[in-house]
């Protein structure tokens, strides 16, 4: 083998050696670039999900933007100011005897939350108080991430549940800012109030906390309801309503 043959042999070998690396950097590059495309895939992914939940967040907070919001402090507690001397009186529908006992003179101002009308049946205590009303007040009220809760009634209780998804309330948070107010109406204008309220309004309710004992005259048979004194859902508020603010609209 001469010499001239020896040199074509190596340099064939050279660009035999330069198209394999050129082969594998072109490969490299276009592995980078799918890389790349993913990467960017995922990000605009991220980005939509970011502006789609501050949509929600936003539009949560125009939903916000209720009369009342601008007229009252928010963090503001319900007031429970207990009675000293208040004379119970008497109401008497449909063959049965409530004797209302005064306790303690209440406001409570939040959103409501939940709202259930029993049916006539249900308990004696439906003639004068056929609605139950769940209310959330405080930091709760106001938060977006209410929405994520179910709030509903049964058997007379305000029950809650939640998706998977986090919220940065504690069950005793939760305890202490939701209120379960069985709604006694002073006359048919606070009934037509409960009637019109919609989940997620906010609502000022005012009146009495009471003791209601009742009595059926025909069976004989008899009930006592009680209400808490304590804010939170340890026990249902037993109140007689005698004035509803919604939006700029006040019943009594």
């Amino acid at each position: 083998m001469d010499e001239t043959t020896n040199k074509r042999e190596v340099d064939e070998n050279k660009d035999n050696f330069n198209l394999v690396e050129r082969s594998l950097e072109l490969s490299e590059e276009k592995g980078k670039s799918v890389f790349s495309k993913i990467m960017y895939s995922i990000l605009i992914i991220l980005i939509g999900v970011s502006i789609i939940a501050l949509a929600g967040l936003f539009i949560s907070d125009l939903t916000n933007k209720d009369p009342l919001i601008s007229k009252f402090n928010i963090y503001e507690k319900p007031t429970i100011e207990k009675i000293t001397v208040k004379e119970p009186f008497e109401i008497s529908k449909e063959g049965i005897e409530y004797k209302i006992v005064p306790l303690a003179n209440y406001k409570i101002f939040g959103r409501m939350i939940a709202k259930n009308r029993y049916p006539d049946d249900f308990d004696l205590a439906v003639p004068i108080s056929p609605y139950d009303i769940g209310i959330a007040h405080g930091k709760l009220a106001m938060h977006s991430s209410i929405e994520l809760f179910d709030f509903r009634h049964g058997d007379r209780c305000l029950i809650y549940s939640y998706n998977a998804v986090d919220h940065p309330f504690t069950s005793e948070y939760m305890q202490i800012h939701l209120d379960n107010v069985h709604a006694i109406h002073g006359n048919d204008r606070i009934l037509e109030a409960i009637e019109r309220v919609k989940k997620g309004e906010f609502m000022i309710l005012e009146g009495t906390l009471v003791n209601v004992d009742i009595l059926e005259k025909s069976s004989g048979e008899r009930a006592v309801w009680e209400s808490s004194l304590v804010h939170g859902t340890d026990a249902c508020k037993v109140m007689y309503i005698t004035k509803v603010t919604i939006g700029e609209e006040i019943y009594e």
